[in-house]
C-alpha cells in the first residue's frame, strides 16, 4: 500500500488498518487455538467505473482512515489524493467496466480452553 505524502494523512496513519499474509495470522492465533484453519480467496467483480471501487474501499479498508480524519475538507482532499494513485491500478476494461478483485482473508478458530 503506498502511503500519501501529505502531512496530515501521515498523522491519521496511526489508524489505518493493514491486510498481512497468511502466516502472521497464523503466528498470531496458533498458539491460542486447538484448531487453526487459514485460507485467502480470489474474487472477481466487475465494477461499473473506478468510482464504485473507490466507494467499496470507503466502506472497508479506507474507514479507519476517514474516521481519522475529522474535518470533511481534508477527508475530501485525502480522498482525491488516494484516487489520483489508485485510479491507475484499475483500468477499464474492454467493455467499460472495472475488474475489481477485493481482498478477503478468512480463519476458522478453534479453542485450546
Amino acid at each position: 500500500m503506498q502511503r500519501c505524502s501529505r502531512a496530515c494523512w501521515i498523522r491519521s496513519r496511526a489508524a489505518a488498518c493493514y491486510s498481512h499474509d497468511l502466516g502472521h495470522y497464523h503466528r498470531i492465533l496458533a498458539p491460542h487455538a486447538s484448531h487453526l484453519d487459514l485460507w485467502a480467496t480470489d474474487y472477481l467483480q466487475v465494477m461499473p467505473d473506478f468510482e464504485s471501487i473507490l466507494e467499496w474501499y470507503k466502506g472497508a479498508g479506507l474507514r479507519p482512515w476517514l474516521q481519522a480524519i475529522h474535518d470533511e475538507a481534508d477527508q475530501r482532499r485525502f480522498l482525491a489524493e488516494y484516487a489520483e494513485r489508485r485510479r491507475p491500478h484499475y483500468p477499464p476494461s474492454a467493455t467499460g467496466d472495472v475488474l475489481f478483485f477485493p481482498p478477503p482473508v478468512y480463519s476458522g478458530v478453534g479453542s485450546s480452553a
